[in-house]
């Protein structure tokens, strides 16, 4: 009778069943067979079905997310900047206001293109430029003013560097009721401007109140 070893199954052969080899799986063993078998009818050789779009794997792409919200709000915040004849302008303007004793309506008493600006009055006053000039300077003077008006002035190419009657930029102040104010406008450039003719014009309360044409040469 052969000793019992608990390591090993009872079976003739030094403990092993007949036919056994340790390298070799089972007869009829398929790795890739389910847990409890094939369902009826199953042909190995039928490839499955492949998932449609959204369901996921390989072929269906990315599973749908759930529990996004119905609509998506995106806030975008947009800096525009005028480009014009290969220049960009920024338009910036200034005002300094003293109480107004005289009566009458609110009104344009003077308006100055210049290459500087001091003192609240205008320096070197000319219209004509040179490209090197920069910035160029709009001194205008308003007396009598009422709550809320707005002064507004605006750059414009008439006739430089092959465009014509284009916008370069604007600057719109808020003034205050009852003041006689100096207002000073400047154009600032990345760029030196082209020559031609240009022009600034004032606007009182949405109002074209008065033109003032420079060249730069």
């Amino acid at each position: 009778m052969q000793p019992n070893n608990p390591n090993q199954p009872p079976y003739p052969n030094n403990g092993q069943p007949p036919a056994y080899n340790p390298q070799q799986p089972p007869q009829g063993y398929n790795p890739n067979q389910p847990p409890g078998g094939y369902p009826p009818n199953y042909n190995p050789n039928y490839p499955p079905p492949q998932p449609y779009y959204g369901q996921g794997g390989p072929q269906g792409g990315a599973p749908r997310k759930k529990g996004m919200p119905g609509c998506v709000v995106a806030l975008l915040v947009v800096v525009a900047v005028v480009v014009v004849l290969g220049v960009v302008g920024v338009a910036t303007g200034v005002v300094t206001g003293s109480f107004s004793f005289s009566t009458g309506p609110m009104q344009i008493t003077d308006a100055t293109m210049a290459k500087g600006f001091a003192n609240n009055e205008a320096v070197n006053p000319t219209s004509t430029f040179s490209p090197t000039d920069n910035p160029f300077y709009c001194v205008v003077k308003v007396q009598n003013t009422t709550a809320g008006a707005t002064l507004k002035g605006v750059w414009t190419a008439v006739d430089a560097g092959g465009a014509q009657n284009q916008q370069i930029a604007s600057k719109t102040l808020t003034l205050e009721a009852g003041k006689n104010y100096t207002a000073h406008f400047d154009l600032s450039l990345t760029n030196n401007l082209p020559t031609g003719s240009y022009k600034f014009e004032i606007y009182l309360n949405d109002t074209l109140t008065k033109t003032l044409n420079f060249t730069v040469q």
